[in-house]
């Protein structure tokens, strides 16, 4: 497991972006970001999710600075939030950390097997770090996170179990595992079987991932735009800045995620009013014209004594002579109309039609 590496520059960094230097904190950016962005792309192997993780990590590390008690430590610091925001995303994706193979389980005379497993030759020789890179890639996600932050980031078995929520013989199972899975394939791509190894003087496997993160590519444009937004959410978080760095504070950047939407507030006694939906307004209006549509009809036939199916009948028949008597062309005659005399009491008693009444409806009526 690597140690702390002491740098006093960051150490002054840290205590100058503690006291509002933004400025000292872009500079911690710029120093740490490819050790950051190596874990992140490690863990989820898409471009655009780790620099997302990213961001993350340098809002949180941002907000939270003022936690950091040893200044010397900022490296290791940012390094395991990076990881932790690793462990939150692939636990929304349903990566258990607690699930563990029988066959890779601690027993008591495991526990302190801790040691190095790789030959420092590899150190030395060209393409390790690559090699080693790949191989740690493919391990399966809990494996890969645990032998990151173990030898990597430098995280003891204690804490790492505190972040997986496991037990620490379970985390102890997770590295026996992946130093198994890592020698293995070693020895598959060198050809060479690697024997005892515990008078290595020198972590090869913590020096090779060091190693093949320094040879991580990171594109400039890109890590700008993530600390602009970083540092403009930082700001939003953390409110009004304080501290004696304010001539180096850049402006606040602009919100970038959108605002919840909300609601207007009504006035005490006020009942809101409920609006109709497109559709029962046409439904409504449907009911409304059906009935002017169906008080019209009626007034209609009333007015022209229709009481049965029958009458109704001859009425719509005389309406069709009716309109076809519109387009008639000139040269033919109309019959003149003959008005119908009214008939008397006594002639309805006794159901008798004078013939004028009959001539002159046949005449109509042809």
């Amino acid at each position: 497991m690597g140690g702390l590496v002491i740098d006093n520059k960051i150490a002054e960094r840290v205590v100058a972006a503690k006291n509002g230097d933004k400025k000292a904190f872009a500079l911690l950016y710029r120093e740490t970001l490819t050790a950051v962005y190596f874990i992140a792309f490690k863990m989820v192997k898409d471009e655009n999710t780790a620099w997302k993780i990213v961001k993350l990590t340098y809002v949180k590390a941002m907000t939270a600075i003022e936690m950091l008690k040893n200044p010397n430590a900022f490296e290791q610091w940012v390094k395991h939030i990076a990881a932790k925001k690793c462990r939150d995303f692939l636990k929304n994706e349903g990566v258990d950390f607690g699930e563990t193979e029988e066959r890779f389980f601690i027993s008591e005379s495991d526990e302190d097997d801790e040691g190095e497993f790789l030959p420092e030759s590899l150190i030395e020789k060209e393409g390790s770090e690559k090699m080693i890179s790949d191989i740690v890639g493919s391990l399966p996600e809990v494996l890969r996170l645990t032998v990151l932050m173990y030898y990597y980031n430098g995280v003891s078995v204690t804490s790492i179990a505190k972040c997986f929520g496991c037990d620490e013989a379970v985390v102890k199972s997770h590295l026996k595992a992946a130093k198994g899975t890592i020698k293995d394939e070693v020895e598959k791509v060198t050809g060479e079987k690697i024997e005892s190894v515990n008078d290595n003087k020198t972590p090869v496997l913590t020096t090779l991932l060091y190693k093949a993160s320094d040879d991580q590519a990171i594109d400039p444009d890109i890590a700008a735009e993530v600390f602009r937004k970083a540092a403009g959410k930082a700001n939003l978080l953390s409110g009004s800045d304080s501290g004696s760095g304010d001539q180096n504070r850049p402006a606040k950047e602009p919100v970038y995620e959108k605002e919840p939407r909300q609601e207007a507030v009504s006035k005490p006694g006020h009942k809101k009013k409920k609006s109709l939906t497109p559709g029962k307004q046409v439904f409504i209006a449907l009911l409304v014209l059906a009935f002017f549509v169906g008080v019209v009809w009626g007034v209609a036939m009333k007015k022209n004594g229709i009481e049965s199916f029958d009458d109704f009948k001859e009425y719509v028949s005389y309406a069709k002579e009716s309109v076809i008597s519109l387009f008639i062309k000139d040269d033919v005659k109309q019959k003149e109309s003959t008005t119908v005399p009214e008939i008397s009491e006594a002639e309805l008693t006794e159901f008798s039609i004078p013939e004028s009444v009959t001539e002159s409806t046949e005449a109509t009526t042809t």
